[in-house]
């Protein structure tokens, strides 16, 4: 993934970022990487609560396809994320976000999931989601995914070519709902 992400951006994200890391920057990064999770169910409420049941069951199935995409790309193409790919990458360093996170990669991170990063992939049909739920949601949702996108490498997680790889299955797995939902017979019956 390193390689290929020389071929494609002409330079490696993952070794460049780390000029930029200072601990404040480092906690906001961190913060959008942890927010990620509760801003999933949030979404969720909002799209439930202005657009009703149908729009929910879309979004969880798009959720689901990109997760699954993932999840089974993790097993054909296994590939270690940066920190652990790169043998001499400096020290994160932050304060209570960054602790919080550390217990995370230690106790919960899968070394072969770096290809496509599934964070990302959900991110994108999120942000596609908050756009149909609203401006105000769409305001919320959109830099909050922005900055975890950037954080997935900022916190050397991901690679770039595994971010755009989740924005591109993202951006699928919305289309494959889209259309199989469409299918006659896919809709539920309704009372």
């Amino acid at each position: 993934m390193a390689r290929l992400d020389r071929i494609i951006f002409g330079f490696s994200p993952n070794l460049s970022i780390t000029s930029y890391q200072r601990p404040w920057l480092t906690e906001l990064m961190m913060l959008a990487y942890m927010v990620y999770l509760p801003l999933v169910v949030w979404l969720a409420y909002q799209i439930f609560r202005r657009q009703g049941q149908e729009e929910l069951q879309n979004y969880l199935f798009s959720l689901g396809l990109a997760y699954l995409a993932c999840f089974v790309l993790f097993i054909l193409l296994p590939a270690a994320s940066p920190r652990f790919y790169f043998q001499d990458l400096p020290a994160v360093s932050g304060l209570w976000f960054r602790k919080l996170m550390q217990l995370v990669e230690v106790s919960a991170q899968y070394r072969g999931g770096s290809f496509p990063s599934a964070h990302c992939a959900a991110g994108t049909v999120m942000m596609f989601f908050a756009g149909r739920a609203g401006k105000r949601v769409f305001l919320v949702v959109t830099p909050l995914i922005l900055l975890f996108f950037l954080s997935t490498v900022y916190g050397q997680y991901h690679y770039g070519v595994d971010v755009l790889a989740g924005i591109l299955i993202g951006l699928l797995a919305v289309l494959v709902s889209k259309l199989s939902l469409r299918q006659p017979g896919a809709a539920v019956a309704k009372e």
